[in-house]
């Protein structure tokens, strides 16, 4: 549930309010008689075999942080469907573990233009978040303010 400070609210504000508490399909269009924008919400399975310009990759709790646990795939420090033993042996994956890169292979292939992973703000280091800009990746702190 959000607040917001009493008052009049910009009409633009009440325009996506409408259109996002009206729809029942999972899709959000702006503005809403002539959509400019239109945003559909589903899960992974959903959008297999389909492009996109853009897509969202949400992180979820289920089993742990599905996004976080791909970090070393991220980091570059781990490929493939294996890791080392303290050994030093070669060990596959778990079945949950091994199915999570290629599930999540499907939802990062949709997009022909724009992948954003959004994460917990803690999922990263200072070190890791370099490694991953050096990597090519954009990294963007939403908690933060806009600096206009």
């Amino acid at each position: 549930m959000t607040t917001r400070p009493p008052g009049p609210q910009p009409q633009a504000i009440r325009e996506v309010e409408e259109a996002a508490f009206t729809r029942s399909d999972n899709l959000f269009v702006y503005p809403p008689d002539e959509p400019q924008v239109r945003i559909r919400l589903g899960s992974i399975y959903s959008v297999k075999g389909e492009t996109h310009t853009a897509t969202l990759v949400l992180d979820s709790l289920y089993h742990g942080h599905h996004l976080g646990e791909l970090k070393p795939w991220l980091l570059g420090s781990k490929s493939g469907g294996s890791s080392m033993s303290h050994r030093g042996r070669h060990v596959l994956e778990g079945p949950r573990m091994h199915g999570r890169p290629k599930l999540h292979y499907v939802a990062m292939t949709r997009p022909t233009h724009l992948l954003c992973l959004a994460m917990g703000k803690d999922a990263f280091n200072e070190a890791e978040l370099q490694t991953l800009a050096d990597r090519g990746w954009t990294i963007i702190d939403c908690c933060m303010p806009a600096q206009l």
